[in-house]
């Protein structure tokens, strides 16, 4: 239905043929997409000022921010933040588009995959967290560094970053980069760009604090959008 636009170049590698499944935006697209993308900036921008007076307040020094502040969000944030921010970090788009077209060609099992990550969360948040609490740590490597010596905790970070950076990263990427080009007609060397600029501007500027109240904004997205989705699906 409706007409086919040409997809990059790259798509045509592909086993799988990929079509336009919009019409072309209008005006009012253009202006909605805007404003999710500056209220996403200056929410991060808004949530870093606040950190800052909150300090300032306590008698901290005037405009500073701590490394708990910044990568810890001061380890006070609202129990629905943490719950919230954790479903949005899980899912994205490599699901919505991934593993919905994989559920697509292949059927439910699929599915397993996320309720097994679901329940590891919940071991994770009852069986481990009290433990790391308990004994102030951060980060993984921190505690490989306790445990064994700090080469070890040098050989995991940097494990750990190729490893998020090469799989979790590249597909969010690769995935947000797909939509684009299905929905808006962009390349994925246009769009990657953009999406890692705006990701990057509120991240620099509010830290965990502003990833999680925009992750907030996500999963509220991500539910409602799912749940549109799905019963369009079903009605299809």
């Amino acid at each position: 239905r409706g007409s086919n636009r040409t997809p990059a170049r790259w798509i045509h590698h592909w086993p799988f043929s990929v079509r336009a499944m919009a019409a072309p935006l209008g005006p009012a697209d253009a202006v909605i997409m805007a404003l999710l993308f500056g209220l996403t900036i200056l929410k991060g921008v808004w949530v870093s000022l606040r950190v800052n007076r909150r300090r300032s307040g306590a008698g901290g020094e005037a405009g500073g921010v701590t490394p708990e502040d910044f990568f810890l969000a001061g380890r006070d944030m609202p129990f629905w933040a943490v719950g919230l921010s954790i479903f949005a970090s899980n899912i994205g788009c490599k699901h919505f588009v991934g593993q919905a077209g994989a559920a697509a060609a292949t059927g439910m099992p699929v599915s397993i995959y996320e309720w097994s990550a679901g329940l590891l969360i919940f071991f994770l948040g009852f069986g481990l967290a009290p433990k790391y609490l308990g004994m102030n740590l951060t980060t993984m490597p921190e505690w490989f560094e306790r445990r064994f010596s700090s080469r070890c905790r040098l050989l995991l970070a940097v494990v750990s970053i190729v490893a998020y950076v090469l799989t979790k990263i590249a597909a969010s990427l690769f995935a947000g980069a797909v939509l684009m080009e299905v929905v808006l007609g962009v390349s994925m060397w246009a769009s990657v760009p953009v999406i890692l600029a705006v990701t990057t501007a509120y991240a620099a500027t509010g830290g965990l604090s502003a990833v999680m109240y925009t992750d907030v904004g996500q999963a509220t997205i991500f539910l409602f959008g799912g749940l549109v989705g799905l019963c369009f699906a079903l009605s299809e």
